[in-house]
């Protein structure tokens, strides 16, 4: 039987197996010959004393907090939860560098889309202090003093923030998947620096962008000081791959509706309409493709707008939201050369839909409208869909996201640094995302981004699962270091939370947030509109735990190897997590040969948290043939049951069993 190590996911272990497979040589009993590598490398080696590279005060150990583990996890709060048992959402209370630590081993490679809005640096905003030898005693023991004012006068303002964001950021590729993407809310104060980390932890191959948002008006107070300095409207989005990424054609509209698109299109969906363009728009497509274009228009029905209306009871106030969210399928008509009308008259002889296509001299693949009158020299028979020439990719500059009056978005009235709703939702259109990918946010403040993603997985018919995170800061004892009208702002949420019945941290902005939004949806949708609650604490085994005290410490007593005032379900996530196992699997509480067993996603894994286990309680657990069982190490009656179980256990096909 194999113990189960009490650590989170280790970095260096895992680099050293990578650099195996690409060189097996320069490995000797496990570690990494440099000289053999240098040799392997030939002349690429870095050797000039001067050279170009981004380092400040502290940098070594940000590298090495990175690449640290944990034996920390995460505790169950079934009662702050939202429909816990059948929810696959995440939201997690903690300092988020531990948090994504803990998370390694269950997600790693696993995240499809990362968004954070980190603190900005400003001087006014807070910087999480980290201590690089002891993060979880210091989250534990200074939660409210680690949230500091990184004001100007501190005297290393970048310094402690690219200490705090750089592991962060590191951990954080190590969840991402192969065809992951990270975005990064940023304003002038530090986006040269993130940059700057971000191509070292990424790979300056692997930028994307910069996506340039409007946030303000050219109006108040920023206006009283044109003389002095130009006004800024301005933040960004910094855009990370980690490998390989697709993104979607995303389109917004234009300002106006042209009312020469009159006509709706029926019996077709946006997929088909998605193939009809990519066929269209591809140079070397074949006869096959042809075909197949004419067999998709061949169902479809013409109808006007106005009579689509009237018959689906569109209200007029609504009919210019209808066109431009069904601007995919509205079509308009348009006259074409002499020469394509007679490609077009000739196939209409034996092609009596309602469209065909058509492929000119020039290769140029037309929708023809079969609907025209071919005495007429020049008729209207080339479709155009609106979507074409109605929306327009936004690119890197997006000005049409209102920012103002969000005092209000989200259920609550908080208004510092919250971001609209409509941004999230479109970075979360911008990725080839698919049902029960994971999406995450970090830094997740008042819980924007879970409130996105659900009315983003409604608008586009997906299942997409989020991970929040976010320290439980205590919002009392940040008012008192706030200036006063970010006091004021403060006080009313303190005062709206304990309205509420909550306590005045953040974290329970968030959650707050998202059973208010449950509330008002939940009789219009099937989708998932809860979350699971967990919250950051030190390991539930005292033989795990670092940071006993001295009476703990002299001698642990194994026949209580969980600390005082924790559960089997602690424990038993716990086991998930260090196990790698996703914590929002199904898991089936039952007795089995009078002992109580957790099954998790349907009988592959058993866990077993009983004491004082006999041959027949074995024998009745290895009949259920799971892939994987888990036991406390001194769980049998004695050394001949354990001896004798792992043979049973292994008899009946159980591939791997372990004990803590």
């Amino acid at each position: 039987m194999d113990k189960l190590d009490g650590q989170s996911f280790h970095t260096v272990q895992h680099n050293i197996e990578k650099m195996k497979e690409l060189f097996p040589e320069i490995c000797t009993e496990n570690k990494i010959d440099f000289a053999k590598l240098q040799l392997l490398l030939g002349e690429q080696i870095e050797t000039e004393k001067e050279r170009f590279d981004f380092t400040w005060n502290g940098k070594t150990e940000a590298i090495q907090s990175a690449q640290k583990q944990t034996t920390g996890t995460l505790r169950p709060d079934i009662a702050g939860s939202l429909d816990w048992e059948t929810t696959k959402n995440l939201y997690i209370e903690g300092d988020n560098l531990e948090v994504l630590r803990v998370l390694q081993n269950s997600y790693h490679n696993r995240v499809k889309l990362i968004y954070i809005d980190p603190p900005y640096n400003t001087g006014n905003d807070f910087v999480y202090k980290d201590n690089f030898r002891d993060q979880m005693k210091n989250y534990k023991e200074h939660t409210n003093e680690s949230l500091e004012s990184n004001a100007v006068t501190s005297g290393r303002v970048h310094t402690e923030w690219l200490n705090m964001m750089y592991p962060r950021l590191k951990i954080a590729r190590n969840l991402l998947s192969d065809e992951g993407v990270m975005f990064i809310s940023i304003d002038d104060n530090e986006v040269d620096n993130l940059k700057r980390i971000c191509n070292e932890i990424f790979g300056e191959e692997n930028f994307v962008t910069t996506i340039v948002v409007k946030m303000s008006e050219p109006t108040g107070v920023k206006m009283t000081h044109v003389k002095r300095k130009i006004p800024k409207l301005k933040e960004y989005v910094l855009c990370y791959k980690k490998r390989n990424v697709t993104f979607e054609k995303i389109r917004i509209p234009k300002s106006t509706w042209d009312n020469e698109y009159k006509t709706i299109l029926t019996n077709i969906s946006k997929k088909e309409i998605e193939e009809l363009k990519a066929i269209r728009d591809n140079e070397d497509r074949t006869i096959k493709d042809i075909k197949k274009s004419d067999v998709i228009l061949a169902n479809i029905q013409a109808v006007p707008v106005s009579e689509f209306a009237k018959k689906n009871n569109i209200e007029k106030r609504d009919l210019a939201g209808f066109l431009f969210t069904n601007a995919w399928r509205i079509i308009r008509t348009v006259s074409v050369a002499a020469s394509v009308k007679t490609i077009a008259d000739e196939k209409r002889k034996t092609n009596h839909n309602q469209a065909f296509v058509i492929t000119t001299p020039n290769n140029k693949l037309y929708f023809i409208n079969n609907h025209y009158n071919t005495a007429v020299e020049s008729p209207r028979i080339k479709i155009l869909f609106a979507d074409d020439y109605l929306t327009v990719h936004p690119c890197d500059f997006w000005a049409d996201i209102k920012t103002t009056g969000l005092d209000k978005e989200g259920f609550v009235d908080y208004r510092n640094g919250k971001k609209p709703l409509k941004l999230i939702k479109r970075i979360l259109s911008m990725v080839a995302l698919k049902d029960d990918d994971i999406v995450m946010d970090f830094f997740s403040g008042s819980g924007t981004f879970g409130e996105a993603t659900v009315r983003y997985n409604i608008e586009s018919n997906l299942s997409l699962r989020y991970i929040l995170v976010q320290i439980n800061e205590n919002l009392e004892q940040l008012q008192m270091k706030l200036s006063s009208e970010a006091k004021r702002d403060t006080k009313k949420l303190i005062d709206y939370l304990k309205s509420v019945g909550r306590k005045p941290l953040l974290s329970e902005l968030g959650k707050e947030r998202l059973v208010c939004m449950k509330r008002e949806i939940q009789h219009s949708t099937h989708h998932d509109l809860g979350f699971k609650n967990f919250k950051l604490d030190t390991t539930n085994l005292k033989k795990w735990e670092k940071y006993l005290s001295n009476v703990e410490q002299m001698p642990i007593n194994l026949t209580q190897p969980v600390k005082q005032g924790r559960s089997e379900e602690d424990v038993l996530f716990e086991i998930l997590l260090k196990q790698g196992i996703d914590i929002v699997l199904p898991i089936e509480r039952f007795i089995l040969g009078e002992c109580t067993v957790f099954s998790v996603n349907g009988g592959t894994v058993f866990i077993c948290l009983e004491k004082d286990l006999s041959l027949d309680q074995i024998n009745i657990l290895a009949s259920k043939k799971p892939n994987r069982m888990v036991f406390y190490e001194d769980c049998f009656q004695n050394e001949e049951v354990r001896n004798k179980a792992q043979q049973i256990l292994n008899q009946n096909g159980v591939e791997e069993v372990l004990v803590i």
